[in-house]
């Protein structure tokens, strides 16, 4: 599923097989629909619907894929406060997303249905307006990690009542260090975390990340072209750690490379040097890429 500009944003969905004809899912005229997110069976997903994608405008739709066009309505802005990056639980039973204005950014959670809305937490220091989407749910309970988005550079998991709150990167590695979480931060179960984070110099290296907030430690590198090199939105898909890594001082290099769950020894999939014309791109712009 992806969200496209023609104008104002829509939403299509297409078959993972080359030549597939997409299907439109969501389009208005006036107003912006972005932050698609699938549920658990595959059909059903949330998006935001938003005028001019101002963030005090910001209401959470739902809809499926075999019957679209018929949305229900889950959330709407109050209070000069907007809506965003709504996400499923690993059940489909709930859905998270950020509430923010520029002075109260929140995590709030409801259920499939938007009843049972309520506050996991508000200490967010400021809404992120890039990729990655700042906050992932686990894969097995309703457990959530987010980062602060603000100074404080904090990274934390609680529940979806707001219960259990525990700071991730208070030590090892990543403490003190700018954070970026991605949509997909949990290996199968649950056993511990990755994000990214600034080690030095507004390099981002990848980081794993104890739940009880014993430990953070750097994951390896594929080593792209030189050091330092520029982490991006690492991700755990299919049992490994996908992230993007490239080197800013390079404009023509950057890489696509997993490794596995334990770290190092990653291996590249695709590199954008190898390419030309379109296809030499040093991912240089945004902070990465995330999928659902």
């Amino acid at each position: 599923m992806l969200s496209v500009s023609s104008g104002f944003r829509e939403i299509w969905v297409v078959d993972a097989i080359a030549g597939s004809t997409p299907t439109q899912l969501a389009a208005n005229g006036s107003q912006y629909c972005f932050h698609p997110h699938w549920g658990a069976d595959s059909d059903t997903f949330v998006y935001v619907l938003g005028a001019g994608g101002a963030i005090d405008s910001g209401s959470i739709y739902k809809d499926t894929v075999s019957s679209p066009g018929s949305p229900t309505l889950l959330r709407a802005p109050t209070g000069g406060a907007g809506c965003f990056r709504p996400q499923f639980n690993f059940d489909g039973t709930r859905i998270a997303y950020l509430y923010t204005a520029s002075g109260d950014p929140q995590l709030r959670c409801m259920d499939d249905d938007g009843s049972n809305d309520g506050l996991v937490d508000n200490t967010l220091a400021t809404y992120d307006s890039n990729e990655p989407p700042q906050f992932s749910w686990a894969n097995t309970q309703n457990l959530l990690i987010f980062q602060d988005g603000g100074v404080a550079n904090e990274v934390y998991v609680i529940d979806d009542t707001g219960s259990g709150k525990t700071q991730l990167n208070a030590n090892g590695a990543a403490v003190g260090a700018a954070p970026n979480v991605s949509g997909m931060a949990f290996p199968a179960d649950d056993s511990f975390a990755v994000f990214t984070a600034n080690l030095g110099s507004c390099y981002y290296s990848g980081i794993r990340a104890e739940l009880d907030g014993s430990d953070t430690t750097v994951l390896g590198s594929a080593g792209p072209v030189t050091a330092p090199s520029y982490m991006r939105g690492a991700l755990v898909y299919q049992g490994r750690i996908w992230f993007i890594e490239t080197d800013d001082l390079l404009d023509s290099k950057g890489q696509v490379s997993y490794m596995p769950l334990a770290g190092c020894a990653a291996t590249v999939v695709f590199d954008s040097s190898l390419g030309s014309g379109d296809q030499v791109y040093a991912f240089t712009g945004g902070d990465g890429w995330y999928f659902n």
